[in-house]
């Protein structure tokens, strides 16, 4: 093989590696056989069907983000040919407010860090929104110098949109946590406020049943508090009249202790009063003693 045709060769397995989806062994594999521009072409059309066949979009540009190749599925998804693409800078494509995070990204890559991704949101001309996840390849010549990008582009349209109906949902939740927290914190002062109430009632009630029991206890008057037939409370004087200790009195039916003749009249004011009745506020009845 002369010097000529070898230095040709090396030129051509440089190129073919440049091509998505063609590995370098591949590349020298495809120009090992034949000088023959037409057979490396016949040879290099299997590997170009292939990444015809991704639904990736794939591309390669040069450093100064010019295209130089875009797959079938690349221009499918910018609404463009291949002729429209190839020439042009890719940055064109991009809202204007996400190109500088898409040239850090790719000004990153290098050498010692030949890949670098990325997301980007992309507006049609129609205004649809799309989002797509780049991998970017440096490709680097002998000296270390930036020649070419080889990028593969996935659209994460769907997650994306997953993801921001998930964020709305979280940001509706929030809102409806922070609310209820309110409307659970006012009814927990509400109830705060009743048992104070309460516990002030139920300590009012406690000091004056308090006094009434001394004043009831310390009066000369019989007193005793009736609750159907049974009294539940009587006075000191009503133990001593009746000769019936406390505990006896309670036990007791009360009518027990109203004299026969007296049980009618008595038993019918009680009722009319309960009724709402106007009956005298005071009258006379005889009441039977333990003796």
């Amino acid at each position: 093989m002369n010097q000529e045709y070898r230095e040709t060769k090396g030129e051509k397995v440089q190129d073919l590696e440049q091509i998505p989806g063609v590995t370098a062994e591949q590349a020298r594999d495809i120009c090992s056989h034949s000088p023959s521009e037409s057979e490396s072409q016949l040879r290099l059309a299997p590997y170009r069907a292939i990444v015809e066949a991704q639904s990736d979009l794939i591309s390669r540009s040069l450093p100064d983000y010019t295209l130089t190749f875009v797959n079938e599925s690349y221009c499918r998804h910018f609404k463009k040919t291949r002729e429209m693409l190839i020439g042009g800078c890719f940055l064109d494509l991009l809202a204007e407010e996400e190109r500088p995070a898409v040239i850090a990204s790719i000004e990153s890559i290098s050498v010692q860090k030949p890949l670098a991704s990325h997301e980007e949101r992309i507006i049609s001309d129609n205004g649809e929104i799309t989002w797509v996840e780049w991998s970017n390849r440096g490709i680097f010549d002998g000296q270390g110098r930036l020649v070419e990008l080889q990028s593969v582009g996935r659209d994460i349209t769907r997650r994306k949109q997953a993801e921001n109906q998930l964020r709305l949902a979280m940001d509706r939740l929030e809102v409806r946590v922070k609310e209820r927290t309110i409307e659970l914190e006012k009814a927990n002062q509400m109830l705060s406020e009743e048992i104070t109430r309460h516990k002030m009632v139920e300590k009012a009630l406690r000091e004056s049943e308090e006094k009434f029991r001394k004043l009831a206890e310390t009066a000369p008057a019989l007193i005793f508090v009736l609750q159907g037939n049974k009294l539940s409370y009587v006075n000191t004087s009503m133990e001593l009249a009746t000769g019936f200790s406390r505990e006896e009195c309670q036990q007791g039916n009360f009518w027990d202790y109203v004299h026969p003749d007296f049980r009618q009249l008595t038993r019918e004011r009680g009722l009319a009063r309960l009724r709402g009745e106007d009956v005298p506020k005071r009258y006379e009845f005889k009441i039977i003693g333990k003796q």
